[in-house]
Formats: C-alpha cells, structure tokens, sequence
C-alpha cells in the first residue's frame, strides 16, 4: 500500500507500508510528524501559512489523535462531508492516472515497483499536479453544495 502527500508542484512524501501493515492513528500520527519536516525541507516558507490536508475518511484519517497531532504539526484537516464520494485526490486523480502506464506490467519483486512508481511521480509536471488539485477543487464543491 502506498500512501502519498503531494500538492500542486509534486509529490511531497510517500511511504510504502509491508504487507500486512495496516494505517492506524499512530502511524497517521507519526507521518504527519515526517510530512512536518518534509514539506520544511521540500517546500520552503510553506509552513509559514495554513497548510490543507484532504484526505479520506478512514478512522485512522479521522481519529482524534490525528486531529490533536495535525494541529500541533500546524496542519488543518478538511472535513470529508458525509455520505459523499471519495473526494480524497489521490484516491480518484493521482492513483488511476499512475496505473495506466503500470497496468499490465510485470515486476520482479516490490523494489522494482517502488522504483517505477517515484520515476512516475518524478516525470509528472506541475501542470499535471495543478489540474489534479483543480478537479479536487471542482469534486468538492459539488460535494459539499
């Protein structure tokens, strides 16, 4: 399972967990803390205004703890309105656009396919990330109204 944090220039921080592995508060909790120190690394200034997390609605996602621990990394989380679709980006823009080219394609073991998803992430323009951002845009909107 990948999970990845990107905004409207690339991806930002990803992390593959091991088979198994499930997402729980405390693994939210501690990417937040690597997001934090990422986004200071990755995009300068960033932190300096409000910086917007979209995700879904995964307990893990929605847990108190993850609320006290983006606050504390500055962070505010945008809530996943009720009994709509999946408005997380990822889910519906970054992941299906990246299995095009993957699909249908063997790899040797998970190295190679971590290896062919950051060179995908790496080729993508900042276009593509921005178009990404305004469907999610777009999708929220129509959700929320």
């Amino acid at each position: 399972m990948l999970s990845v944090f990107w905004d409207c220039r690339g991806v930002i921080l990803t992390d593959y967990l091991t088979k198994g592995q499930t997402i729980t508060a405390t693994y939210y909790c501690s990417h937040l803390t690597k997001l934090r120190d990422a986004l200071k690394k990755k995009r300068r200034g960033k932190l300096t205004k409000v910086v917007r997390l979209l995700a879904d609605n995964a307990p893990a996602h929605s847990s108190q703890a993850a609320a006290v621990k983006a606050m504390q990394c500055g962070f505010e989380i945008l809530p996943h309105p009720p009994y709509s679709p999946d408005i997380a980006p990822s889910d519906f823009f970054l992941f299906p656009e990246m299995k095009n080219p993957l699909r249908g394609r063997r790899f040797d073991d998970m190295d190679d396919v971590i290896q062919e998803v950051e060179h995908w992430f790496s080729t993508q323009s900042e276009d593509f990330y921005n178009d990404g951002l305004r469907k999610v845009k777009k999708r929220w909107q129509k959700c929320v109204n």
